[in-house]
């Protein structure tokens, strides 16, 4: 697949040249350079289809994901295309699952303030009780015994 940017430098070419010879430039078929020539308005458009680079709105969870693939090769396991999707919904549940308890933890009562008037934020053992309560109902299905 190729991105927008690319496709747009190819057109290019394509003018200053003929598309003849954007196949021996870029090795690319003259008949995909006449389908995107005609696909060149849509190609200025940010969409999904347009497959352009940067930086990606999910790092934190691709730094997550990436850890844990490393510490699987590094065990000696195989990664397959299916354990990294079920690390990448472990992952976005347990902060979906946290992100809650933190939603009633502002909503209820009165907090402590900073001497500035700021919200302090909750208490070490607060979050770890917020852990512990993760732990309790963390489906254990996805859980891995190594017996």
């Amino acid at each position: 697949m190729y991105d927008a940017q690319f496709k747009l430098k190819v057109i290019k070419f394509a003018k200053e040249n003929n598309n003849s010879a954007v196949d021996r430039h870029f090795a690319v078929s003259e008949q995909l350079v006449r389908d995107w020539r005609k696909q060149k308005k849509y190609l200025f458009e940010r969409t999904k289809r347009t497959k352009r680079y940067g930086v990606s709105p999910y790092i934190k969870l691709e730094k997550a994901l990436n850890g844990c693939i490393l510490e699987y090769c590094h065990n000696g396991y195989i990664v397959t295309r299916m354990m990294i999707q079920i690390q990448a919904i472990k992952f976005t549940w347990f902060k979906g699952e946290m992100r809650k308890l933190w939603n009633n933890w502002m909503t209820e009562g009165d907090k402590p303030l900073t001497a500035a008037g700021n919200l302090k934020r909750p208490s070490i053992p607060l979050v770890i009780e917020w852990v512990k309560t993760m732990w309790g109902v963390f489906p254990k299905k996805w859980c891995v015994s190594h017996s």
